[in-house]
């Protein structure tokens, strides 16, 4: 009788539901994320989602981004020299510009190691290494990490070196493509301005 009785409080509670569970990605209460597609690659498509890996393994979706405002992944080739200086001295402004820009605190940037510097295949310890090399740490909603399957190149359409994927909320894409910090500049500023906040009125 107790494990009847058991069994069904249990369902009771599980029915009444109590919010999210803990780690539940806040994607996941955006309508249309993830999105049904029709995927694709260029501006004005949805991006296919695609897993890539966090410093230590851990594996990420792209549909992580799907309830942001706004979002920027940046493919990282240790090789490029103009990748080196941009990372060095342009992207912690740049995205500390955006995220004011937000002003809701909506927008993120991924920087994905995608190749190292002798063509060697991209690990754990290149995408530590940039991180601390290039003073990424502790920049909020800034994350690094690390393409070794080649999935931005392979299924987002990205080339390897000083590529720029700017999507909107639920993975739509605005931007695809090596351009420089003018054009990425405005066109994350026009997105901000196109797409409203989510507390206030539905995109």
């Amino acid at each position: 009788m107790r494990v009847v009785i058991s069994l069904v409080s249990i369902s009771l509670t599980l029915a009444m539901g109590c919010g999210e569970a803990p780690g539940a990605e806040p994607e996941t209460m955006i309508p249309g994320c993830p999105p049904d597609g029709p995927f694709g690659t260029m501006p004005g498509d949805v991006a296919p989602d695609v897993t890539l890996y966090e410093c230590d393994g851990t594996p990420i979706q792209l549909n992580a981004l799907c309830g942001r405002r706004v979002s920027l992944v940046y493919n990282f080739a240790a090789w490029c020299p103009p990748c080196r200086e941009h990372l060095r001295n342009e992207m912690v402004n740049e995205h500390m510009g955006f995220l004011e820009a937000a002003g809701d605190d909506d927008f993120e940037t991924w920087v994905v190691v995608e190749a190292t510097a002798d063509r060697s295949p991209v690990t754990p310890g290149d995408c530590y290494r940039t991180w601390d090399e290039y003073g990424l740490v502790d920049v909020p909603n800034l994350k690094v990490l690390y393409d070794p399957d080649g999935v931005t190149q392979s299924q987002l359409g990205m080339q390897e070196n000083l590529a720029n994927f700017v999507m909107t909320r639920r993975r739509n894409i605005v931007l695809n493509g090596p351009w420089g910090s003018s054009t990425v500049d405005r066109e994350v500023r026009s997105a901000l301005d196109r797409v409203p906040p989510l507390m206030t009125t539905e995109e």
